[in-house]
């Protein structure tokens, strides 16, 4: 009996050494932290923290940081909404809320005033947008003269490697008609060169139309002058 009381505690204490370790050996893990919030989301967790006071604070200082002009105009816009914003924030039931309409009137006395300037900031904005298209199209369209006249001068050369003695002028104030005198010029050979006065996309005609061209005049500098309106 008393060796199977010995035998019984060993295994007892086996038992209880075995849950000892096991507990040992459970790991534990850390939680993750939350992932950051976005600049957006960290503006509106505060905007929703802001006491009552805060908020008719935050108006009137907006509001006293606008100022009226044409320049800043479009730069008050954003500042009116924000002003606005805080004072909706406020709750009929805050002691704060009377104070808000009060201010909230202020805002659109103030706001009135700033978009009487909104015709003069259009019309100077429009004027600024034409000015800049003006100089765009003039650097365009001194761009075009310079490619057309070289195309004059490469297409002079062109001819002269096909052993035709064609002299080609670039005229035009704009520089934007294509004159090429050729005593030989006459109805088959202008046909072929011209593809029978095609405009299909890549064709003779249609090139010297993409860049500008807006007439071409073969001329055989004695009879007969033929022209394409481009």
């Amino acid at each position: 009996m008393a060796a199977f009381t010995g035998i019984l505690k060993l295994w007892l204490i086996a038992i209880l050494a075995f849950m000892s370790y096991a507990c040992g050996e459970q790991k534990t893990y850390p939680v993750p932290p939350e992932p950051p919030k976005s600049a957006l989301e960290a503006m509106q967790q505060k905007f929703a923290n802001m006491s009552p006071a805060n908020h008719l604070a935050e108006s009137r200082a907006i509001l006293s940081g606008i100022v009226i002009s044409e320049k800043d105009y479009p730069g008050n816009l954003p500042r009116f909404y924000q002003a606005k914003k805080h004072v909706s924030a406020l709750k009929p039931n805050t002691p704060e809320y009377p104070a808000g309409q009060e201010l909230l009137k202020e805002i659109s006395l103030k706001e009135a005033e700033n978009n009487k300037h909104a015709a003069k900031y259009q019309k100077e904005e429009a004027r600024k947008k034409a000015e800049e298209q003006k100089k765009k199209a003039a650097v365009t369209a001194a761009a075009g003269v310079i490619v057309r006249q070289q195309y004059g001068k490469n297409l002079e050369t062109k001819f002269l490697d096909n052993g035709m003695d064609v002299r080609v002028s670039v005229l035009g104030k704009d520089r934007d008609i294509l004159k090429m005198q050729y005593v030989l010029w006459g109805r088959p050979l202008i046909h072929k060169i011209t593809e029978g006065g095609s405009m299909d996309e890549g064709s003779f005609l249609s090139n010297l139309q993409a860049m500008g061209f807006k007439k071409v005049i073969f001329d055989d500098k004695y009879r007969t002058a033929y022209s394409y309106k481009l």
